[in-house]
């Protein structure tokens, strides 16, 4: 999951010249930090709290499905800017992990996918300065910034259940070639599969 968070500022620094792109890819490289996201949670309309006061945002949220929360360094997610009139704004952004206003909550049960440490995180009051805001956006509106995640994130992510299951055919593939044709072991899941 970090690599497409990786990737996602690293084309918007190259192809849209994003200056916060490029401050986060130096972090990422410099102090090698991990990135955790909250996009499982995020995607268009957005989820959080923003509330705007002197030079920045007081952020208050509950994020679902952060792979890798466990060992992340920086939490890029995104909130709802608190407004009484208008379409709603989100503000995208990052978080440190070991900030006091951000917990980590053991939520993460997914059988066979424990490893990922999708857990859910708290925001709780965590002041986001103006400047480091990665993007703004009308919620629940399309933004070209879902092309990027698109076309960047979802093939990497896809990646590694290919790889998973291309695996787990040759190792079937590899076992069935170790029993004598016609054997039930190999006959009998196929059948199973069938039906």
């Amino acid at each position: 999951m970090h690599t497409h968070q990786v990737a996602i500022p690293a084309w918007r620094w190259r192809y849209q010249k994003v200056a916060a792109a490029q401050s986060l890819l130096k972090r990422v490289a410099l102090e090698r930090i991990v990135l955790v996201t909250s996009d499982g949670s995020d995607w268009i309309a957005g989820s959080g709290k923003a509330e705007k006061i002197d030079g920045g945002y007081r952020v208050t949220a509950r994020k679902s499905f952060a792979s890798g929360a466990p060992a992340g360094d920086l939490f890029v997610t995104s909130a709802v800017i608190a407004r009484d009139e208008g379409a709603p704004t989100i503000i995208h952004f990052a978080v440190p992990m070991d900030s006091p206003h951000v917990k980590v909550l053991d939520t993460w049960r997914a059988l066979g996918m424990r490893g990922s440490g999708s857990h859910d995180i708290v925001i709780d009051g965590h002041f986001v300065p103006d400047a480091p805001v990665l993007e703004r956006r009308k919620a629940g509106e399309w933004h070209p910034l879902f092309h990027v995640i698109a076309t960047i994130a979802f093939p990497l992510i896809y990646a590694v259940y290919l790889g998973v299951a291309e695996s787990a055919r040759d190792i079937a593939i590899e076992l069935a070639k170790r029993k004598p044709p016609g054997h039930p072991s190999i006959q009998s899941p196929a059948a199973w599969i069938r039906s």
